[in-house]
């Protein structure tokens, strides 16, 4: 006689077998998008906004019993991060229960589950460093991640787009500099340092080697080669992702600190995960899903180089 029951009497059991799996694979592991991108709490709403604003000038000199001055902002540009659902799921079959597999496989699919959605937010972000000079994906103020026009205050520009190079002892430098010289939305000098180099893999031993070297690499002089010490990090972030093998940054400050809305994935929550039983098909289903869009506020969290 068919047993027409669902096997849902499995599910205590099952779910907590399950989610060990899936944890070790979508929460222990760090993502290579970790150190670039800084994850921070949505709002519940469908839409996050982020208005950015112009800066106050520099406080003058009040004399005594006089007037305390006013200065004037504005909105120079609205940073919109529209949340989207990301999620999959598989089945554990009647006949998979039946046979005794159900754990085994069970733990399996669980585990690959849980590199999915890694593997989503692995390829969110690495398309923003992809795209980050094509027009065609511009951010709140109308101009692409690394970009040269990126809008000021009163018709004022600043870029965070580097001279188009290859990574070497130069250009690092070169770009340390040009992260120092970093200025603000009314073209004053701030303070913003280099936090990490992020390179596709094909250029991860370059990397480790300008990081990790006390001498100039590449020279037959003993100059002192300081550039790693105004970084730091002192192990490139790696994302196996990038399409261009020569493309690479510089991550700085404005994307690290407390206050900073650069590099961002917005959340709407952590991953939730279930298990119910179908009717139809008379199996288990378990499925994960989760609420998120990565973006960017502040293009001055990242000094990018398409090196051709």
């Amino acid at each position: 006689m068919i047993n027409l029951n669902l096997p849902t009497q499995y599910l205590p059991v099952l779910d907590p077998l399950l989610n060990e799996p899936f944890d070790s694979n979508y929460k222990i592991r760090k993502g290579q998008w970790e150190p670039i991108f800084t994850a921070r709490p949505g709002i519940k709403r469908r839409v996050h906004q982020e208005p950015v604003f112009g800066n106050f000038g520099s406080a003058p000199e009040v004399p005594d019993a006089t007037p305390m001055p006013f200065d004037q902002s504005q909105i120079l540009y609205i940073a919109n991060y529209y949340y989207k659902y990301f999620g999959l799921a598989f089945g554990i079959t009647q006949s998979m229960i039946d046979d005794g597999e159900h754990i085994e496989f069970g733990q399996i699919l669980s585990g690959e589950l849980g590199k999915a959605m890694i593997d989503t937010k692995e390829i969110l972000t690495a398309n923003i460093l992809n795209r980050a000079t094509n027009a065609s994906y511009p951010g709140g103020d109308g101009q692409p991640l690394a970009s040269a026009s990126h809008p000021g205050q009163n018709g004022a520009t600043y870029s965070n787009l580097l001279t188009q190079s290859a990574l070497s002892a130069t250009s690092l430098e070169n770009a340390i500099i040009t992260v120092s010289q970093a200025q603000d939305n009314r073209g004053r000098y701030i303070d913003i340092s280099a936090v990490g180099i992020v390179v596709p893999s094909a250029l991860q031993l370059q990397a480790e080697v300008l990081l990790k070297s006390m001498l100039r690499p590449g020279s037959a002089n003993n100059d002192v080669f300081t550039a790693p010490m105004h970084i730091r990090e002192n192990d490139p972030f790696i994302v196996t992702r990038l399409t261009s093998a020569t493309a690479w940054g510089v991550t700085t400050t404005a994307n690290t600190d407390p206050t900073a809305r650069g590099l961002q994935i917005k959340t709407r929550g952590p991953v939730r995960r279930g298990m119910e039983g179908d009717f139809i098909s008379n199996s288990l289903q378990y499925k994960a899903i989760e609420r998120y869009i990565p973006g960017w506020t502040d293009p001055r969290a990242l000094y990018w180089n398409q090196a051709a």
